[in-house]
């Protein structure tokens, strides 16, 4: 894979709670792969609405199951049959969500997978979360153990399986664990890169989701934060990225967008980044 083809098929992130449909048929590639979070608060029917929204403009839903937030089996059989029923959904990303009592029988995404749930229901790709800055309460070791027996289920099962990522602002954690993932699985690898946006709001996400070296780094650069209009782009991040690939350290990932300054802004820079990198293959 070429450098200007890791953008070609990057996946994106959603809120349901906007109206993200104009800008993904005027800005992003049809056939592409929309995430959709469970943010607290949402109901099912909702989600199963944008979902059906976004398979209807020509895209691929990807709803988000927070599974610590369902209260029986029959909520998660409900939920799914609505979501492959109604919104045609084949795809899930499956995490265990982030409260510390589940409200119902499922402790950990595996204790969702192995009901044989998502299968009843014509799941056919699931992916699940990878933490390259680890997770704020879970030792590394149990985390990798974790999405060892993920991935395991679903080679098992006949699910293809695959791994997003939290985004991040430093390379390093990121190579040090895409370099690790990918001497141990076959399945693909989804970096997680926040998509252009002035500093502030990086930091108000990064703090929101924990991604604790990346905080750092961004408060380590607390001058550029005087500059709240001037947007921030992934491209350092991006670089050495492709520089580890270069340098066989990694083979190149592809890219999850969270779009924290607009999906317009991101979509602009990684047309942007594919024209740099085109230019730079002919040269």
């Amino acid at each position: 894979m070429s450098s200007s083809d890791i953008f070609t098929n990057a996946s994106l992130e959603v809120s349901a709670r906007g109206r993200p449909i104009p800008e993904l048929t005027e800005w992003w590639r049809a056939g592409s792969e929309v995430f959709l979070p469970w943010l607290p608060g949402d109901e099912a029917a909702h989600q199963v609405q944008v979902a059906k929204a976004i398979a209807q403009a020509g895209f691929h839903p990807v709803p988000h199951l927070a599974v610590r937030r369902l209260a029986s089996a029959h909520e998660l059989d409900e939920f799914l049959a609505r979501a492959a029923g109604e919104a045609n959904v084949s795809r899930l990303l499956v995490i265990a969500g982030d409260i510390d009592q589940p409200k119902g029988p499922y402790g950990s995404s595996l204790d969702a997978l192995v009901s044989g749930l998502p299968q009843k229901q014509g799941i056919k790709q699931i992916y699940v979360a990878g933490h390259p800055e680890g997770h704020p309460r879970v030792p590394r070791e149990i985390m990798d153990e974790a999405l060892r027996q993920k991935l395991a289920w679903g080679r098992d099962n006949g699910i293809s399986m695959g791994v997003v990522t939290q985004f991040c602002f430093e390379a390093e954690p990121v190579i040090e664990w895409l370099a690790r993932f990918q001497a141990e699985f076959t399945e693909a690898a989804r970096i997680g890169i926040a998509g252009p946006a002035n500093p502030a709001t990086l930091l108000k996400f990064a703090l929101r989701c924990g991604v604790g070296n990346s905080v750092r780094a961004l408060q380590r650069q607390a001058g550029r934060f005087t500059r709240l209009l001037t947007e921030t782009a992934p491209d350092e991040l991006v670089d050495d990225l492709i520089s580890a690939a270069a340098a066989g350290k990694i083979r190149l990932p592809q890219f999850h967008v969270f779009p924290f300054g607009g999906l317009r802004t991101a979509a602009r820079w990684i047309r942007a980044r594919q024209a740099i990198e085109l230019a730079a293959a002919r040269s």
